[in-house]
């Protein structure tokens, strides 16, 4: 029923984010109605619900938690892996960030010499440890492209760029 309106007006499937955002409103109004009716019954019955010991009231808490932040797969033939963003966080801060931490101090130090040496362009290394929950694009070798010309405004430079890589390794 909120897809009507869409529908509707435009004759077409609604985008793919509209699903998204239809679907947290039925979740909402799922459980804003749950809520309803279950205090509509009890109220109307009179009957006590028996309250349930608060180790599994944790029990219960926790176990939600883990089914919210986690993500668990299994591919034909494979074994059942842990896919979750949460889990991708955590191995990027305790794995990746301490070298993308030196690498980006490295970039940093590399474009401070090149501005006291009053040159207006920069080439820096390329990223080897690269988180991939908050780094998803990054500078290139071509010193034109729109990435490239934000960071060296940024910098204050003219332009910026990485360093080219060799072919004989």
């Amino acid at each position: 029923s909120l897809f009507f309106p869409i529908v509707l007006s435009t004759g077409l499937s609604p985008a793919l984010r509209i699903h998204n955002s239809v679907a947290l409103i039925f979740v909402f109004l799922w459980f804003y109605n749950v809520s309803v009716l279950h205090n509509y019954i009890f109220l109307r019955s009179k009957n006590i619900m028996p309250e349930a010991p608060s180790y599994m009231i944790k029990l219960l808490a926790g176990a939600a938690f883990i089914l919210v932040v986690t993500s668990f797969t299994k591919e034909p033939g494979k074994e059942i892996i842990c896919d979750g963003n949460i889990f991708h966080v955590t191995y990027d801060l305790f794995v990746n960030a301490k070298g993308y931490n030196n690498e980006m101090n490295q970039r940093k130090i590399i474009i401070d010499d090149a501005k006291k040496q009053n040159k207006k362009t920069a080439e820096v290394p390329v990223l080897i440890n690269v988180p991939t929950s908050i780094h998803f694009i990054d500078i290139t070798e071509n010193a034109q492209y729109w990435v490239n010309q934000s960071a060296a405004k940024y910098y204050k430079l003219d332009s910026i760029k990485l360093i080219k890589k060799s072919n004989n390794i």
